[in-house]
């Protein structure tokens, strides 16, 4: 589709990490929509999309709770974007376990009807943020309202496990670059990144701390290498570890690690020219003060 004939009004699900300690993903993610006239119409009364944690426990459950946000949404349109890669591959996953198989289409459909709802797999798309600002919005059209270009930053893209997999046809599956186009608008110097699409340990650190200390220090002493100034993610939890245990992980493996590790959307952001404050940068832990002074 062309992009002036893309209506840029869609109904937003957030997801329990933007609403609670990833704030600044949230603030980040409403302020570029804002900027760039798309408009994120909240979802009513949405609830945990039933994410891996959960799943892990009782997966018709889990798929129930993503059951009901969609058909939620169902009632009124048939997109429904969340900037979190989790919320993002969990609700998708709802949509195609449904879809393939009835036990679990009976099983989700019979807890949905306890409180009057129902759901048909893939009545309502589930779409990516980064997706509506690549193909929706478009690139060219990005490109034209940068006006803070970040000339001489070395940037690199984390995009982990569920941004493109297992459900992610908006992306090359095992090669995502859509993030990686999007540092390049910016101004941005774009560095090739081997451990990309890695996994950032997600709850190992909880469970085994060897493994998951050890699957951070890889992606952040390779970034070192690489001589990146910031890491940009899409993920709350990867973004949540390669900040919050940096330290720790560092330590661990005898290295000190010191490297801001921000959002997609507040790296695009800053080059809109929103403020840091807008953008909620001066909350990041490690700061970004190699973006700011060049600026």
């Amino acid at each position: 589709m062309a992009e002036s004939q893309v209506r840029l009004n869609y109904k937003y699900y957030p997801g329990c990490a933007l609403d609670g300690i990833q704030k600044a993903y949230r603030m980040s993610t409403e302020a570029v929509a804002k900027k760039l006239g798309i408009t994120l119409n909240e979802m009513k009364d949405w609830n945990c999309c039933g994410g891996p944690s959960v799943i892990a426990v009782d997966e018709i459950k889990a798929l129930a709770l993503s059951a009901k946000n969609l058909a939620m949404v169902q009632k009124e349109t048939d997109q429904l974007v969340t900037p979190c890669n989790t919320c993002f591959g969990t609700l998708k996953k709802a949509n195609n376990y449904m879809d393939y198989n009835k036990k679990i289409y009976d099983a989700v459909n019979g807890a949905l009807g306890e409180i009057g709802l129902s759901y048909e797999p893939h009545s309502v798309t589930v779409r990516h943020f980064v997706d509506i600002l690549f193909n929706d919005y478009g690139v060219n059209k990005l490109k034209s309202k940068v006006t803070r270009p970040l000339t001489d930053i070395r940037v690199v893209p984390f995009y982990g496990c569920h941004f493109s997999r297992p459900f992610g046809e908006h992306d090359d599956v095992e090669n995502p670059q859509k993030m990686d186009e999007l540092i390049k608008i910016t101004g941005a110097e774009w560095v090739d990144f081997p451990m990309k699409y890695t996994c950032c340990g997600a709850t190992l650190n909880v469970s085994d701390k060897n493994i998951g200390y050890r699957l951070l220090h890889e992606i952040l002493r390779t970034a070192k290498e690489v001589k990146a100034d910031c890491i940009v993610t899409a993920c709350p939890l990867c973004q949540t570890n390669l900040e919050m245990f940096q330290r720790v992980a560092g330590n661990r493996f005898g290295e000190k690690h010191k490297i801001p590790v921000i959002y997609i959307t507040q790296l695009v952001g800053y080059s809109l020219g929103i403020s840091s404050k807008d953008l909620m940068l001066n909350k990041v832990l490690v700061k970004p003060k190699v973006i700011l002074a060049k600026k």
